[in-house]
């Protein structure tokens, strides 16, 4: 059985666009009827609608599917005293090295500074083992 997923992006109305005018069209491969479980991968998150309520399933008849969307459910945010800060200046490079002295990974770090104003570009690296880096953000 093969299954066509459409997303269709802002402009057009879901009942007047027909699947040959959306913009954005993803096909999936179904194995087996029944119930599927899908993870959408993050360009189709990026281009739908933040509600999702763009999102489309069609058959391979061209007929629309019914389909539940699950989100994934955050447990509470925990804050961590860093385990080792430290900070080395070198030319006009301000080098900040964070141990964080947790296993689980980190979602964010926040830096404060008593400068009212302070704006400087970023290069963001984590490592496990101090050795190997690899670039989080940059800029």
């Amino acid at each position: 059985m093969r299954a066509i997923f459409f997303y269709l992006l802002a402009a057009m109305t879901v009942s007047a666009a027909e699947p040959l005018e959306w913009k954005h069209v993803q096909q999936f491969e179904v194995a087996q009827p029944g119930l599927i479980k899908l993870s959408l991968p993050a360009e189709t998150l990026n281009a739908a609608r933040p509600g999702l309520e763009d999102l489309r399933i069609l058959d391979a008849t061209g007929r629309e599917m019914p389909f539940l969307i699950e989100r994934p459910v955050r447990g509470a945010s925990v804050e961590h005293r860093t385990k080792k800060f430290d900070v080395n200046l070198t030319g006009q490079t301000t080098m900040i090295t964070i141990e964080t002295g947790v296993a689980q990974p980190i979602d964010a770090i926040t830096l404060e500074t008593p400068a009212s104003v302070f704006i400087k570009a970023v290069k963001v690296e984590g490592s496990r083992d101090r050795q190997s880096w690899q670039t989080l953000t940059d800029g």
